[in-house]
Order: C-alpha cells, then structure tokens, then sequence
C-alpha cells in the first residue's frame, strides 16, 4: 500500500512528527541522504509497534514510488543549503500536480527561488513553519502553511490529524500566500526569545528580594493562575524546583539544578533574522533586540567579571520594601511587556505582509500558536480575537481593550522598572518594552533636534511644519 505522505530529511524534528503520524494511522516513508538516520527513525517506530507504518527508504526514485498520487513530500533540514540538495533528489522523481512542503528556514528570497523552480517542473510548492519542540512534533505541533490554495486542501487533512488543539480546534491554518508560514514561525521564535529573557528579569527581581526557589516557583505559578497563563510560565515553575538529579554524566545532588547552570544563553539565528528583517520593514522590535543583546552579554562572561570589579553595583536595601507589593508590581509589569512584545512581533509580520503582498490572516497565526508550541499561551486567544474584529489594524496597542489594559498597570510597570535601575538590577526588556509605548504616545518626539543636527553637521536638510510633507528646507547654521 501507497503512503499518504513522505518525509524526506530526517532531522529530531522530523524523525518525531513521522511517529505522530504513524501513531494517527497515517502511512509514512521516511527518507534521508544517511542510513543512520532512517535506521534511527524505524528502530523508534517499531519500538513503538509502529513498524507497519513507518518504511525507510534512502533512494530517491523507491521512495517517491512509494507515495500516493499527488505524491506530498515535506521536506526538513537543518539549513536552506540542505533542503536545496534534498530538493534536487527527490524532485526529478515527482511529477506534475505533486506538491513540495518546504519546511526549512531561509530567506524570502530562496523560497521565492523555489517557488519559480517548482513552477517549471509542474510541481506544486507551499512552505509551512511547524511551531514547537522535538516533544510537541511528536505529540501534535502547530502548522502555519501558506502557499496556493489548492495545494493546501490537499495537505490540509493529513496536517489536521496530527496537530494540537485547541478548543477541539487543530493548530492548523493557510495563513498567507508565499513564504508568509516560514515567516510567520521565524516571529514565533523571536516571541520566545523576548518571553524567556523577560521570565529571566522577573526571576532576577525575585533572586535579589532574596526568595528561595520554592517561593519563586510558588508566585510563578499563581501567575500562571491569571490571564498570563503560559506554558513557559508552567515549565519556569518546575524548573525552579529541579534537583540536580537527571543530568547525564553528571552526579547527583540536593541542589536545584537552575543555581548550577552557567549563566550564559546563547542567541538564536531565527532572533538575530528578525532583526535584519525589523531593519528591512523599519519596525521597531526593541524588546526581541534587547533580549538578543542580553544574551550576547551573558556570553561575554570574562568582560562581566572585569567590569564587575570597576564598577560597584550600588548599595540598595530591599529590606524595607513591602515584597508582596514588588511582586503584585512585578505581574502587572511582566503582562505589560508581554502586550508590548506580541504587539512588535506581529507589526513586523503585517509590515512584511503587505510589503510582500502576502495578505497574511493574522488572526488565524495567532490562533495556531495557541497550541502545540512554546509559546503558547492564553494571550494568543485574546490576541486572535482583536484580528478576527479588526483584521487591517495595523499595531496591536491600537486595540481599545488592549490600550485600556496597558493604561490599567502602567503605574506598576513603571515602579518595577524605576526599582531596577536603582538597585542595579538588568531588565532591559521591561524597559524597551516602557519605551515603544512612550515613544509611540507621544505627540512629538525630540526627533527635530537630530534633523537640526543632520542638517547643521552633514547639511541633509528637514522637513517644516508650517510647509508640505516631502518639502525639504536647509539653514546657514553659523550665519
């Protein structure tokens, strides 16, 4: 019997998600340029008597002849580089009205470049972002694909099977045309980066105000009870508590294993691309920006310990605050800054849609990544719910009710970030996240004196109030 579908590189990712699927009753051939790999995937399936589902096949003309017609085809790779070599496998054995899942991360120039090579080939060609861990593929992941619709009706049922849900509804979605999937999982991973590194300040709060990890732990977790409701809320709980007991290779112990850890964080790719594209569509995603630039310092660890004995942290008593009130300040802070992360993350993705013209649904991303991913969370509902009712708006701040609610705690918001800059503590994202939101309510920004500047220094000139936009006037400034 045919398979209903063939993964073709074998990544943890991969190897998990071909499981689900067999687990679901799906037929699946697997196929990878090493035998290792396909050998790894269908030892996995028989150990889980999956083996009747689940055929390893390393030649490219077997395992296209193994797939059903239209044949569907996902392919997965570490790199673009990777996914083009698979591509130029597998492709000459597939034939007119077959279709092509790239699920790699590259730019939207190389996906473009996919796109017209499949076009030649008759070759149907969508690209789809799987949003969750190596865990989460093998329990049911998120799906954001985009592509022509026609290819997506046909991969649609097999994605619908094996996804997570939410409200009985799968994580499964066409969000766009193009590559907006691809894109739209590159801001899913920048949402994580700016989540973990303000989870991270939150933390570093409670550390210095001297609770101990079952105290921190213990107000996680009733955060977790409101309507910041996360998974990596959830998960930050737990790992507060961990003893040091399950690390391979390492000895046991009654430590918490959080305190043992290095605290260097290595930076993303997926972070660092958002940026480049934050710079390209100029939108300001300050608070991902922060959060990379906090762990390029994490990683500058000999520079830290030098500076450290330069320059003193400033003696700061926390004694005498009421500590139920820092941490009530502290929620309504972290809810702040999670508003003001989730509104950049998705002004990006909108500026990149009409730049691209790619007509993104974002509400229907937002829903999707409700489930089955890392980020998932209880604001995402509430976030699909603002695009449903207003789809063209254009920042996320301009909702009423999300307005109202950052207006509701700002005060807070301001007492915990003006608490961390006098006892010395890091939380650079709170207060990139406090700076868009003056920036962007303020009715006129200092910005006149640069053009001043500009004009005086490099003789660039400015625009006036008092004359049409786009008109360009310049001063004798030493006259």
């Amino acid at each position: 019997m045919s398979s209903d579908i063939g993964i073709y590189g074998l990544t943890s990712q991969g190897i998990n998600l071909a499981l689900n699927m067999a687990s679901k009753g799906l037929l699946v051939t697997v196929g990878n340029k090493s035998s290792d790999k396909i050998k790894e995937c269908t030892d996995l399936a028989e150990k889980d008597d999956l083996e009747e589902k689940v055929r390893g096949i390393k030649d490219p003309e077997e395992f296209c002849k193994n797939l059903k017609t239209p044949r569907v085809v996902l392919f997965l790779a570490r790199n673009g580089s990777s996914i083009d070599r698979n591509i130029q496998k597998v492709v000459p054995f597939m034939e007119a009205g077959d279709i092509v899942v790239d699920g790699s991360t590259d730019s939207v120039a190389e996906y473009a470049r996919r796109a017209a090579d499949m076009q030649e080939k008759g070759v149907q060609y969508i690209t789809m972002g799987i949003a969750g861990s190596d865990t989460d593929a093998r329990k049911g992941p998120a799906f954001l694909v985009s592509g022509p619709q026609e290819a997506y009706a046909a991969v649609e049922p097999l994605l619908t099977k094996v996804a997570a849900a939410v409200d009985d509804n799968p994580c499964v979605a066409r969000v766009g045309e193009g590559s907006a999937a691809s894109y739209a999982k590159m801001i899913c991973d920048s949402i994580e980066i700016g989540e973990c590194q303000l989870l991270a300040e939150a933390y570093d709060v409670m550390r210095h105000a001297r609770l101990n990890n079952q105290e921190m732990a213990n107000t996680f977790a009733e955060w977790n009870k409101t309507e910041q409701e996360s998974y990596l809320l959830d998960i930050t709980s737990t790992i507060l508590l961990k003893k040091d007991s399950d690390v391979d290779g390492c000895k046991p112990s009654d430590a918490f294993l959080v305190d043992r850890i290095q605290d260097q964080a290595p930076a993303k790719r997926s972070g660092v691309d958002t940026l480049a594209e934050s710079v390209a569509e100029r939108c300001d995603v300050s608070i991902v920006a922060d959060a990379i630039y906090a762990r390029y310092a994490s990683i500058d660890k000999d520079a830290r310990r030098k500076i450290t004995n330069v320059l003193k942290a400033p003696k700061f008593d926390w004694a005498h605050l009421d500590l139920q009130a820092v941490l009530q300040d502290q929620l309504h802070a972290y809810a702040c800054a999670r508003l003001v992360l989730y509104a950049q993350a998705f002004s990006l993705l909108a500026a990149a849609s009409a730049q691209h013209e790619w007509k993104v649904d974002l509400a229907a991303v937002a829903r999707v990544l409700s489930g089955g991913c890392v980020i998932r969370c209880a604001l995402l509902k509430k976030i699909a719910a603002v695009f449903e009712k207003a789809p063209e708006l254009e920042n996320l701040l301009l909702a009423e009710e999300v307005g109202k609610e950052l207006a509701a705690q700002q005060a807070a918001w301001r007492r915990v970030c003006t608490l961390t800059v006098v006892a010395g503590i890091t939380a650079s994202t709170h207060m990139a996240a406090l700076a868009y939101v003056d920036s962007y309510r303020c009715g006129r920004l200092p910005s006149a004196l640069i053009q001043c500047l500009r004009d005086a220094t490099m003789g660039e000139g400015f625009e006036r109030l008092d004359k049409e936009k786009g008109q360009m006037f310049s001063c004798r400034w030493n006259k």
